[in-house]
Protein backbone atom coordinates (compact mmCIF):
# COMPACT_ATOMS: atom_id res chain seq x y z
CA UNK A 1 0.00 0.00 0.00
CA UNK A 2 2.92 2.35 0.74
CA UNK A 3 4.36 1.88 -2.66
CA UNK A 4 1.36 2.82 -4.42
CA UNK A 5 0.54 5.93 -2.24
CA UNK A 6 4.74 6.77 -3.43
CA UNK A 7 3.60 5.57 -6.93
CA UNK A 8 0.57 8.03 -6.90
CA UNK A 9 2.50 10.83 -4.92
CA UNK A 10 5.43 10.44 -7.85
CA UNK A 11 2.74 10.40 -10.63
CA UNK A 12 0.99 13.64 -9.18
CA UNK A 13 4.30 15.30 -9.23
CA UNK A 14 4.81 14.44 -12.75
CA UNK A 15 1.71 15.91 -13.54
CA UNK A 16 1.86 19.22 -11.77
CA UNK A 17 5.75 19.05 -13.32
CA UNK A 18 3.93 18.53 -17.02
CA UNK A 19 1.09 21.29 -16.01
CA UNK A 20 3.73 23.85 -15.32
CA UNK A 21 5.88 22.96 -18.03
CA UNK A 22 2.80 22.97 -20.42
CA UNK A 23 1.67 26.35 -19.25
CA UNK A 24 5.31 27.85 -19.61
CA UNK A 25 5.08 26.53 -23.38
CA UNK A 26 1.61 28.04 -23.66
CA UNK A 27 2.87 31.69 -22.51
CA UNK A 28 5.90 31.04 -24.82
CA UNK A 29 3.78 30.59 -27.76
CA UNK A 30 1.34 33.47 -27.04
CA UNK A 31 4.47 35.65 -26.92
CA UNK A 32 5.73 34.02 -29.91
CA UNK A 33 2.68 34.71 -32.06
CA UNK A 34 2.36 38.12 -30.58
CA UNK A 35 5.71 39.13 -31.34
CA UNK A 36 4.60 37.24 -35.55
CA UNK A 37 1.87 40.08 -35.61
CA UNK A 38 4.44 42.88 -34.77
CA UNK A 39 6.53 41.67 -36.81
CA UNK A 40 4.24 41.11 -39.69
CA UNK A 41 2.51 44.71 -39.23
CA UNK A 42 6.18 46.01 -39.36
CA UNK A 43 6.66 44.09 -42.52
CA UNK A 44 3.63 45.76 -43.95
CA UNK A 45 4.41 49.14 -42.70
CA UNK A 46 8.01 49.09 -44.70
CA UNK A 47 6.62 47.34 -48.10
CA UNK A 48 3.88 50.53 -47.97
CA UNK A 49 7.15 52.95 -47.31
CA UNK A 50 8.94 51.28 -50.44
CA UNK A 51 6.15 51.59 -52.42
CA UNK A 52 5.28 55.07 -51.58
CA UNK A 53 9.09 55.71 -52.23
CA UNK A 54 9.03 54.23 -55.46
CA UNK A 55 5.55 56.22 -56.55
CA UNK A 56 8.04 59.37 -55.59
CA UNK A 57 10.68 58.28 -57.59
CA UNK A 58 8.16 57.35 -60.89
CA UNK A 59 6.90 60.52 -60.42
CA UNK A 60 10.35 62.89 -60.13
CA UNK A 61 11.69 60.76 -63.21
CA UNK A 62 8.50 62.04 -64.93
CA UNK A 63 9.23 65.83 -63.94
CA UNK A 64 12.57 65.14 -64.91
CA UNK A 65 11.73 63.92 -68.37
CA UNK A 66 9.07 66.83 -68.86
CA UNK A 67 12.25 69.43 -67.93
CA UNK A 68 14.55 67.27 -70.29
CA UNK A 69 12.22 67.71 -72.99
CA UNK A 70 11.43 71.85 -72.31
CA UNK A 71 15.14 72.15 -72.62
CA UNK A 72 15.00 70.50 -75.89
CA UNK A 73 12.51 72.41 -76.87
CA UNK A 74 14.02 75.79 -76.13
CA UNK A 75 17.59 74.47 -77.66
CA UNK A 76 15.66 74.28 -80.57
CA UNK A 77 13.49 77.09 -80.50
CA UNK A 78 17.33 79.67 -79.48
CA UNK A 79 19.08 77.50 -82.68
CA UNK A 80 15.75 78.68 -84.73
CA UNK A 81 16.11 82.44 -83.52
CA UNK A 82 19.72 81.75 -83.94
CA UNK A 83 19.16 80.97 -88.16
CA UNK A 84 16.85 83.73 -88.07
CA UNK A 85 19.39 86.22 -86.74
CA UNK A 86 21.51 84.49 -89.88
CA UNK A 87 19.34 85.26 -92.34
CA UNK A 88 18.48 88.74 -90.84
CA UNK A 89 21.76 89.56 -90.98
CA UNK A 90 22.65 88.40 -95.16
CA UNK A 91 19.39 90.19 -95.59
CA UNK A 92 20.92 93.38 -93.83
CA UNK A 93 23.97 93.08 -95.37
CA UNK A 94 22.00 92.43 -98.78
CA UNK A 95 20.18 95.64 -98.22
CA UNK A 96 23.44 97.85 -97.05
CA UNK A 97 25.05 96.96 -100.67
CA UNK A 98 21.56 98.49 -102.44
CA UNK A 99 22.08 101.20 -99.91
CA UNK A 100 25.58 101.89 -100.67
CA UNK A 101 25.12 101.38 -104.47
CA UNK A 102 22.18 104.15 -104.69
CA UNK A 103 24.20 106.48 -102.82
CA UNK A 104 27.07 106.96 -105.35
Amino acid sequence: MKDMKESIGINHQVYEETVEKLNILVKETEDTSATTEELSATIKQVAASINEISITVEESTAVTNNIAEKNINMTDAIVNINDIMERNKIISDRLENIVAQVKF
